[in-house]
């Protein structure tokens, strides 16, 4: 643990000696911004793994990363896959990006012998590309023992992730210009039962850049519990993903829109419904107040239409659209405007 402490106080006070700064948020993150205080790099960092990006102006920080740490081998991400903390990364066109674990993926197979905990790690690796993927690892989760026709199943499973390949693309189109930093999206669904399970999708422009599925730590008596704690597990993420943006950026989010398909939730929320449950009047409360603020939104949206329907559910009507939109952000402009047409 000292050996662990002492590289992360090297690294740290080598990267702030180079002019960085770390975000109040993370503190494997840091940040370098210009003389007029434009953003103009990030660095993250995992340990010994370290990955820089940025302008031109990031190029001195390498290499006085190099020289001071001794850091080894150097890969640039360019147009060639490029492995960072298993998954696989690579620029595209107008300095975009795109992920994908697809090696890992045509590697995986469960034998019959795997165990409950070896199973689940495995389906969980994969969650880092493949957010369509979620309902199965929380599955998973509940599994006490694997018998012979669960590991058939998982087979088909992989099988059918290898046939279906699918590659997280990031496109380069976000303004940081006061008045035009992108809005936040947030997707919201639950799943009733014992456990129920929560699920979140968010977005910042037309980035997904949160997606997250579990079972609810609280006890759900109905529908309409399930659907506000997941409301809440949303909240509190879009108020995250907002800081961490404004932390970064210096400049403000324009609004935050929360989408759920339980059009009961947000009708008492809006009306000032007080529920029976002393709890969920509380959580109610809480939203309630929330929202009060313009930029912060309630949105419903039908179920067919919900693309968070697909890390709760084994079948979602949404999961065309979310595979569409995976592999192309700029249909999420189309897929908002849909929403916000029919909403209207």
């Amino acid at each position: 643990k000292k050996k662990k402490r002492c590289w992360y106080n090297k690294l740290s006070q080598e990267l702030e000696r180079l002019g960085n700064q770390k975000i109040q948020l993370d503190p494997a993150i840091y940040v370098k911004y210009d003389r007029d205080g434009n953003l103009i790099g990030m660095i993250v960092t995992h340990v010994d793994d370290i990955m820089i990006a940025g302008s031109s102006g990031m190029e001195k920080i390498k290499t006085g990363i190099q020289k001071l740490l001794k850091v080894g081998k150097v890969q640039p991400i360019n147009h060639k896959w490029c492995k960072f903390l298993g998954i696989h990364i690579r620029q595209i066109e107008d300095n975009g990006f795109e992920i994908s674990q697809v090696d890992y993926i045509d590697r995986v197979r469960i034998e019959p012998e795997s165990n409950q905990n070896t199973i689940y790690h495995t389906f969980k690796s994969l969650l880092g590309t493949r957010p369509d993927m979620g309902y199965h690892v929380g599955a998973l989760s509940q599994i006490t023992e694997v018998k012979s026709g669960d590991v058939a199943m998982l087979n088909k499973l992989i099988r059918r992730c290898k046939t279906d390949k699918l590659t997280l693309k990031f496109e380069n189109n976000i303004c940081f210009k006061a008045d035009e930093i992108p809005d936040i999206h947030v997707f919201t669904d639950a799943a009733f039962g014992d456990p129920s399970r929560l699920a979140v999708l968010v977005f910042w422009g037309n980035f997904l850049v949160h997606w997250s599925t579990r079972c609810s730590r609280r006890v759900t008596k109905s529908t309409l519990s399930a659907e506000t704690f997941a409301l809440l597990e949303g909240v509190d993420m879009g108020e995250y993903v907002r800081s961490f943006i404004e932390n970064i950026t210096k400049l403000k989010v324009m609004n935050n829109y929360y989408y759920c398909d339980n059009r009961g939730v947000i009708q008492d929320i809006i009306n000032g419904k007080v529920p029976q449950e002393k709890r969920l009047a509380i959580d109610f409360a809480f939203i309630r107040e929330y929202v009060r603020d313009p930029k912060k939104q309630l949105v419903w949206i039908p179920t067919m239409l919900q693309i968070a329907d697909i890390l709760t559910k084994p079948r979602s009507p949404s999961s065309l659209i979310l595979h569409r939109i995976l592999g192309d952000p700029e249909t999420f402009n189309e897929f908002i405007d849909t929403i916000h047409g029919d909403e209207k």
